[in-house]
């Protein structure tokens, strides 16, 4: 078990590898202590083969909700509405920029960044123009 986790965070943690490639030495070296201590068989390998596409589809599948879920959300409206909302309220740009932040760390938990942009920039884009327009006199990034 060590030399797995030796051979995973060791190699990122030496430089030598990154992230996803000190995953592949990590599986690697779980084949290779599966060998050495005569472990591996061919019904071993085709149900770990079975269980690793299994998994890939689940998370596959939910990138792919994720990913309907905010193209309906932004097709129906959701996103003007909370536009003019937002607009409205007259907050301070300091609490809304944390608002923001802390929106986009809770929205990172179950969404792909993909629907989070779709969600996102509809929303906050025209209240940031409203209020560059409002505070600086001009909108630069706002066509």
């Amino acid at each position: 078990m060590t030399l797995v986790i030796l051979a995973t965070l060791g190699t990122i943690m030496f430089g030598v590898a990154t992230p996803t490639e000190g995953a592949a030495c990590g599986a690697i070296g779980s084949l290779v202590l599966t060998l050495v201590y005569r472990k591996m068989t061919w019904n071993n390998l085709l149900t770990s083969m079975y269980r690793t596409v299994e998994i890939s589809a689940m998370i596959l599948l939910l990138c792919a909700a994720s990913n309907f879920f905010g193209a309906v959300f932004s097709r129906l409206g959701s996103a003007l509405l909370l536009t003019k909302l937002l607009i409205g309220m007259k907050l301070d740009p300091m609490f809304m920029l944390i608002g923001i932040l802390a929106l986009v760390f809770v929205l990172g938990w179950p969404l792909e960044w993909v629907p989070i942009v779709l969600i996102i920039i509809p929303i906050l884009m025209p209240w940031c123009a409203s209020w560059a327009t409002t505070s600086l006199g001009s909108a630069p990034w706002w066509p």
